[in-house]
């Protein structure tokens, strides 16, 4: 039953309450067929349906179960709260607000997080158990590149995190060059006298370029890193340029035998199994393992 549908039911029943003389109606739950976005329209008094958020799963939980609540808190890391928020819509397919909640940028650790404004989409508007409420929760940093993501969130009624399920990167042919979307991240992937590898090159970067060996006396050093199976992860020294080539789309990869490079919005990974060496570049950071 529609939104429109559910509001119509509990008018109905209170009706039916007000002509017998009783001052309330208790009712069995309406279960909902599917979420839809249209407003309903109440007569004068009558207060509409308000969806929940979810329903709490864990002990220590702070806004589950809620109509607008102004804060959030799944348990656990300060990563899982939000709070202070105000919600600039809710009651439709999806309910958007903002609060404050803890960013942490690639290669930090949560004490290092800092506390910054967040966007709240409540969505998967439906029944749960009978009862009417937003079924999944998300939040995200705009100002970090974070955007609403349908494939990444938080089940709010069955209480677990829902993400994809991996896709085997695509067989790309040796000596593949490709880039990161931003053009900032240049690599290669291929085979290299029965070795598999991968190199890539950052254009531009804001940190600190790590200390030069006395092995690399000149030549540019701290921006092309590579990895393979047979030694962990290291810089070269005086690389030189790496082709554009194609572009790897975020959230997409790219293998060559045991090689897959991944690239995200933040960063460009590349690793090597089973050994687990692997890098990282990001403009703000890197790490070599």
């Amino acid at each position: 039953m529609a939104l429109v549908g559910f509001v119509s039911a509990v008018l109905a029943l209170s009706s039916m309450a007000c002509s017998s003389g009783a001052k309330t109606a208790s009712t069995s739950p309406v279960p909902l067929a599917s979420p839809t976005a249209a407003q309903s329209t109440v007569s004068p008094g009558t207060a509409a349906v308000q969806p929940a958020l979810g329903r709490s799963w864990s002990s220590g939980q702070k806004g589950y179960g809620e109509v607008r609540p102004s804060e959030i808190f799944n348990g656990g890391d300060p990563t899982g709260l939000v709070d202070n928020i105000t919600w600039e819509s809710w009651g439709g397919a999806r309910a958007i607000g903002h609060g404050t909640s803890t960013y942490v940028a690639p290669y930090q650790s949560t004490a290092q997080g800092t506390q910054e404004t967040a966007t709240v989409v409540a969505f998967d508007l439906g029944s749960c158990s009978g009862t009417l409420m937003y079924r999944a929760v998300e939040w995200y940093f705009p100002q970090h590149g974070g955007e609403f993501d349908l494939a990444n969130y938080t089940d709010i009624c069955k209480g677990q995190f829902v993400t994809p399920p991996p896709i085997a990167p695509p067989t790309v042919p040796s000596g593949t060059f490709f880039h990161s979307p931003s053009g900032n991240i240049h690599c290669v992937i291929g085979t290299e006298e029965g070795m598999d590898y991968a190199e890539c090159q950052i254009l531009d970067f804001t940190y600190k370029p790590p200390p030069r060996p006395a092995s690399c006396p000149t030549g540019d050093y701290g921006d092309v890193a590579a990895v393979n199976p047979r030694e962990t992860a290291f810089w070269y020294c005086g690389r030189g340029p790496i082709s554009a080539g194609t572009v790897l789309p975020y959230g997409h990869k790219f293998k060559v035998g045991t090689v897959v490079c991944d690239s995200e919005k933040n960063d460009m990974m590349c690793s090597e199994s089973p050994s687990g060496h692997f890098f990282v570049l990001s403009r703000e950071g890197y790490q070599l393992s």
